[in-house]
């Protein structure tokens, strides 16, 4: 496979996870917070939704940038899955994982921030792109994921 077809397929790999029958828009504005792709390819992204009234996000987990990996979408307010079809639930490894991501800091630009902060502000930045939103980005405490339900 040469380079073009390479990139060719991840990119429509890349939009399949995008739930476009359901409202999503699709984030070409730097939605992934974070990004695994030397281990496991797994994938924490802001997500656009402007038909609910909730904001959520996708966690992927994919071997490969140019193989279909798993998806699940879990909401920013409360641990609730937003499901889609052929979505997926968290392991409770998973699970234990994305909690500690989110509790771990990155420095970005001599700003520092747990990931949490990162994916509010990741994704205040994806709707203010989309509908012009200038007010400051509101981060809420993140919500107890350790209630979300597991697959074991």
């Amino acid at each position: 496979m040469n380079e073009d077809e390479y990139e060719r397929k991840c990119f429509k790999i890349s939009e399949s996870y995008n739930g476009f029958d359901i409202g999503e828009e699709d984030q070409s504005e730097g939605e992934i917070t974070y990004w695994r792709p030397d281990i496991d390819g797994l994938r924490i992204e802001a997500c656009v939704n402007t038909t609910v009234d909730y904001k959520y996000f996708r966690y992927i987990r994919s071997k490969a940038d140019d193989e279909y990996g798993k998806i699940c979408r879990i909401r920013i307010d409360t641990p609730e899955y937003v499901y889609h079809k052929g979505d997926i639930i968290l392991t409770k490894q998973e699970l234990k994982e994305m909690i500690n991501i989110f509790n771990s800091t990155r420095k970005f630009n001599n700003e520092a921030h747990n990931y949490w902060e990162w994916l509010n502000i990741d994704l205040w930045n994806c709707y203010k792109y989309y509908n012009g939103d200038q007010n400051k980005p509101i981060i809420p405490p993140m919500p107890d994921y350790s209630k979300l339900e597991t697959s074991d």
